[in-house]
């Protein structure tokens, strides 16, 4: 089975935009998102799309789905989001996966027991349905930033209301 990659910033720095001339970043607002979505999923088995995304100490946003069900849609299989600092909610969509934040798996960010998570996400696919099956667990920070073995996944550690540090 061929997985492949793909990542995308909704959080800048716009400056580094890939340009036709230049390298560069794959922009969230780029029109052409869907179709470089499909020309990607055309070439593997399963697609991975990460995205930079989403409010710092925040629960995921109506703006953040609407891009995970964009990507989704055009051929993405497992969504994963990073940027908030915090974990945030799991999401089945047509049979495919969103994690629209796993949260600090390693970030001296000691101010919030929020900021002192990350989730873990095993997923595996079966090779024959591409059916996807997943368990989280959630990784704690030791004093020293150091991630401990993982503890069992409780829902109720997901952010639940935007905090200020």
């Amino acid at each position: 089975m061929k997985i492949g990659f793909l990542a995308a910033t909704d959080v800048g720095p716009n400056w580094l935009a890939a340009k036709e001339s230049r390298s560069g970043i794959l922009l969230a607002s780029d029109p052409n998102l869907p179709t470089i979505v499909t020309n990607a999923k055309q070439q593997v088995d399963i697609l991975v799309m990460s995205f930079h995304w989403g409010n710092e100490y925040s629960p995921a946003n109506a703006h953040q789905e609407k891009l995970a069900h964009t990507v989704i849609d055009a051929g993405a299989y497992i969504v994963v989001g990073h940027h908030p600092h915090v974990m945030e909610r799991v999401e089945t969509y047509t049979g495919k996966l969103i994690f629209y934040s796993l949260g600090n798996f390693i970030f001296d960010q000691y101010f919030s027991p929020h900021t002192m998570h990350g989730m873990v996400a095993h997923v595996s696919i079966d090779p024959e349905t591409k059916a996807l099956t997943t368990t989280q667990a959630v990784s704690e920070l030791s004093k020293q930033y150091v991630p401990q073995l993982p503890i069992p996944y409780d829902p109720s550690m997901l952010v639940s209301k935007t905090f200020i540090p």
